[in-house]
């Protein structure tokens, strides 16, 4: 069954909007559970998990921005490009 080229690239530009958007809401579940973890005590251990599991995605792509960024006294906006260019290439494909 061969699928109009069209459909293709609906089907594709969907999925890739659709992973930006859930890799956006992640990246801010990861932030609000760094803030948790380093403000409150007595996280429950299956949240310490998660955020070490998204930790583990996201860090490698969050440590080259940070170097590239100047020292901004402790402020940590490399999760915020990253979001920033997940709407771009979701804008870019639709």
């Amino acid at each position: 069954m061969n699928l109009p080229a069209a459909d293709v690239g609906l089907a594709v530009s969907g999925l890739i909007q659709t992973i930006c958007d859930i890799a956006s809401t992640l990246i801010v579940i990861y932030v609000l559970l760094d803030l948790a973890r380093n403000f409150m005590r007595g996280l429950p251990d299956v949240l310490i998990a998660f955020h070490q599991a998204l930790a583990r995605l996201f860090e490698p792509i969050f440590r080259p921005i940070r170097n590239a960024l100047p020292d901004l006294g402790g402020l940590d906006f490399s999760p915020l490009i990253v979001i920033v260019a997940l709407q771009f290439i979701s804008r870019l494909v639709a």
